[in-house]
């Protein structure tokens, strides 16, 4: 924002950086599953994307604090304006356990068949 100059060239490093994870995902995700199986791929990748949580906890992205009056005030103005909101994030979130709970100590590939086109 104090040099939207470079704005442009940022969006694309970022996208170009998505890009080029997608592809080496894409590309690498089928041999470990065929080497290691469906589930250590799950738990090698867990550490990588547990890393977004130390700037996220260390406050790297620079936020600012919330009084809690004032975080309790948006809140309610959030659920008073827009219910749906709520109802939306417990069913998008509710879905997502769901499906990853099967993913994991579920066996059979029928039942995670039902549930993925269930949740």
């Amino acid at each position: 924002r104090e040099v939207p100059k470079y704005g442009p060239d940022l969006m694309t490093y970022v996208w170009g950086g998505i890009t080029v994870g997608s592809l080496v995902a894409t590309g690498s995700v089928g041999f470990m599953i065929e080497h290691f199986g469906p589930r250590p791929v799950y738990a090698m990748l867990a550490m990588p994307a547990a890393l977004v949580l130390v700037p996220t906890c260390l406050n790297w992205l620079e936020e600012k604090r919330v009084a809690p009056g004032d975080a309790a005030q948006r809140r309610s103005h959030f659920l008073a304006e827009q219910p749906e909101l709520l109802v939306l994030v417990l069913v998008v979130g509710c879905s997502s356990l769901m499906l990853v709970a099967f993913g994991l100590l579920q066996e059979s590939i029928w039942v995670n068949l039902t549930v993925a086109l269930t949740a």
